[in-house]
């Protein structure tokens, strides 16, 4: 079997060998299928008795899989660490009893932060260079269980105020 054709002809003979021994299937002397191998065969298994409500029954209709939800929302925080690739932050939530935030990031995430425009604060693009790790930051993310996915990433200068970080609404031309 050194060579290469006679090896593509064996794999599928010994694939077609295992699936006809594994089902059962039955071959003649031309090496051709039997019709009688497709043929039901009546099974003589006893009717099951219907099971009394009190007993417990095996064949119980299995549980359907729950599927988890999305939600979103904020985490506030210091960064502990930023993949350099740009794919994950570790965050360390201001709330004490919570452990470490892994938080993905892909292509779409951005960085913002907030300047003073007068008595308002204005919020601008900032660089990725501009995330440094041990910064106060707050995350806006959409999660799925345990997945947390970033959809923004806010540099926090001062205290954490939830009002801020909400998303920008587009202004309305009115024609």
């Amino acid at each position: 079997m050194g060579s290469r054709s006679a090896l593509k002809s064996f794999v599928p003979r010994c694939v077609l060998t295992c699936a006809c021994l594994f089902y059962g299937f039955s071959f003649g002397a031309t090496g051709a299928l039997l019709p009688e191998a497709f043929a039901q065969e009546e099974s003589e298994e006893p009717a099951a008795q219907p099971a009394d409500e009190d007993t417990f029954s095996p064949q119980a209709t299995p549980t359907p899989e729950l599927e988890l939800a999305y939600s979103s929302g904020y985490l506030f925080g210091h960064l502990l660490y930023l993949d350099p690739k740009q794919r994950f932050v570790f965050l360390k939530p201001i709330e004490r009893a919570s452990s470490r935030k892994t938080v993905y990031l892909d292509r779409r995430t951005i960085v913002s932060a907030h300047e003073a425009d007068g008595d308002d604060l204005k919020r601008v693009k900032a660089a990725w260079g501009d995330l440094v790790e041990g910064q106060k930051v707050a995350i806006r993310f959409i999660a799925k269980g345990d997945l947390h996915a970033a959809d923004e990433i806010f540099i926090v200068k001062g205290e954490f105020d939830p009002d801020l970080y909400k998303p920008q609404r587009r202004k309305r031309k009115r024609k």
